[in-house]
């Protein structure tokens, strides 16, 4: 009972929406998020594990977010993931220092040069911070890189901001600025497409093609490509419609050697879905929208932001329509959206209203350890549902290898554990990794019990016909061993199954002392135990 799963839509697109990655930086490409290219994890049933596999295009950046939110780079096993974790939760965020305004200042031969502009960016932090600055900068201690930019000349300088220093930045122009052009396919293009962008330039090491946001800040988004990727270059658009400016950046200078201004206009999306249904039933989403790769469509809280999602109820709108989506176990309203994922916006939503899912489970009050009971029940499950038997008062998502089954017909054998004590016979609904009891009964499991009936003595290699009576269930064994052996060990055995009442084995070919025993192999934790045994001489 296996299940492959992505970690949600929003997860990953969500931490480079809040830490974009530049090459000046970490010095990788931004990653697009897909299915063939994810974070995902296997959750295997038996036992329950969590496998996580992260391909070598995530690392890098997933390494550098890592660096830069909490100062440690990414874990490569559990023992590391955990520590990383736990320092995650206990970091605290710095206090920011006090600011101050420093003059800028640009300088050739020795002379001011009034027509420079500047830009700065923080080194090590999260790209430019501010961009066309003459006269001064308001900064926090730090380290920064602040280029100037003429007509015609360009420099740049890495300065230390402390307290008290320094009193002015003075950067020394020291280049001819680069020419540079670009030349957009189209002027107005659908959010989160793909725009071909032609393109002169010096193609300096990490020199990069990047929108800027629309609401008259300037700053840089994530949106961007390097030059060295190709001419015409391919940049993915925001998520978000408005008129941005295309840039050129000189990653060396910092400086923007070329601007254009690109509309970014609205995408739609429809969707149809049921208004309602059962808990962990399953319903079929019908969809159109932009499909874009970062796009999915799924299932979240009613009135929940456009990153929530009900996790494992969702699919990327790219596997088409419709989508095929296991409704929570929990009742309520919830929401069946359309969300653009690269920038998250939801596109398009329709409530539905999920009820409450009944089941019930009949089975017997008593019963004897490793036995075989019959189990009638009503009720519907979905995804890894089971009819098992637990210890009474476990959790809802509870279960002991070999004492459960799927509903799928209208009665079920269970086979009870080997451990005596007070158990529950469960009906437990799953939907998207959730686990809900919907109904249970008490049974109390009472100590195994068998017999064998055997010949005292036998000669070597001889048949030796006994007589059992026990619970019979499956890997249940009659067997011959040395007396005080580990309760596997043999020298001949077969198994104990209900259509027998007796068995026939071989006797061992050397003499000497040996027992003839039931072993029972029952649900639980308990092994192969020995629950009856009677003495057999070899001579």
């Amino acid at each position: 009972m296996k299940r492959y799963w992505t970690i949600g839509p929003a997860f990953l697109s969500g931490l480079l929406a809040f830490y974009p990655v530049r090459a000046q930086e970490c010095g990788s490409a931004p990653m697009a998020l897909d299915q063939s290219n994810g974070i995902w994890g296997r959750v295997d049933r038996k036992p329950k594990v969590v496998r996580f596999s992260i391909s070598m295009v995530e690392r890098k950046p997933l390494s550098c977010i890592a660096v830069r939110t909490v100062g440690r780079e990414g874990a490569s096993n559990s023992s590391e993931l955990g520590q990383a974790l736990r320092i995650t939760e206990q970091a605290k965020p710095r206090p920011a220092g006090e600011t101050r305004s420093i003059p800028l200042e640009a300088t050739e031969g020795g002379h001011p040069v009034s027509s420079a502009v500047f830009t700065v960016t923080k080194i090590g932090g999260s790209g430019m911070i501010a961009e066309n600055v003459s006269g001064s900068i308001t900064l926090a201690p730090g380290h920064y890189r602040i280029s100037a930019v003429t007509d015609t000349r360009t420099g740049q300088s890495d300065v230390e901001v402390m307290k008290n220093a320094p009193l002015k930045i003075v950067v020394t122009l020291t280049a001819d600025r680069p020419k540079a052009s670009l030349q957009p396919a189209r002027a107005s293009v659908p959010a989160t497409e793909t725009l071909e962008v032609k393109w002169t330039g010096p193609n300096g090491k990490d020199d990069y093609i990047v929108f800027a946001q629309p609401n008259g800040n300037g700053r840089e988004t994530r949106h961007f490509g390097y030059t060295r990727d190709g001419n015409p270059l391919r940049v993915r658009v925001p998520g978000e419609s408005g008129d941005y400016e295309l840039r050129y950046v000189s990653d060396a200078s910092g400086a923007i050697l070329a601007r254009g201004k690109i509309t970014v206009t609205p995408v739609t999306a429809t969707l149809n879905a049921p208004a309602q249904g059962v808990a962990g039933s399953e319903i079929a989403v019908t969809f159109t929208g932009p499909n874009a790769p970062e796009d999915w469509v799924g299932l979240a809280k009613a009135g929940a932001d456009a990153r929530a999602y009900e996790a494992g109820a969702w699919r990327y709108a790219n596997n088409d329509s419709p989508a095929p989506l296991h409704l929570p176990v929990e009742p309520g309203f919830y929401e069946v959206r359309y969300v653009s994922g690269l920038d998250p916006k939801i596109l398009a939503a329709k409530q539905v209203e999920v009820t409450a899912a009944s089941a019930s489970v009949m089975a017997p009050a008593r019963g004897m350890a490793g036995a075989t009971i019959q189990v009638s029940f009503s009720g519907t499950g979905s995804g890894d549902s089971f009819i098992g038997v637990v210890k009474q008062g476990a959790e809802e998502r509870a279960w002991i290898s070999g004492a459960y089954h799927r509903p799928d017909r209208q009665q079920v054998s269970l086979r009870l554990p080997g451990e005596p004590g007070p158990y529950e016979v469960r009906f437990v609904l799953e939907a998207n990794g959730v686990y809900k009891v919907l109904a249970s009964t008490p049974i109390m499991v009472e100590p195994a019990v068998a017999s064998i009936s055997a010949p005292d003595q036998a000669r070597p290699g001889s048949e030796v016909t006994i007589a059992i009576t026990g619970p019979k269930g499956d890997g249940d064994r009659v067997a011959i061993a040395p007396v005080g052996t580990a309760p596997d060990a043999f020298i001949d055995y077969r198994d104990a199954t209900p259509d027998k009442s007796s068995v026939t084995l071989r006797a061992p070919s050397k003499p000497g002392a040996y027992e003839v025993r039931y072993v029972m192999r029952a649900p639980g934790t308990a092994g192969r135990r020995v629950i009856a045994r009677t003495s057999l001489r070899i001579q």
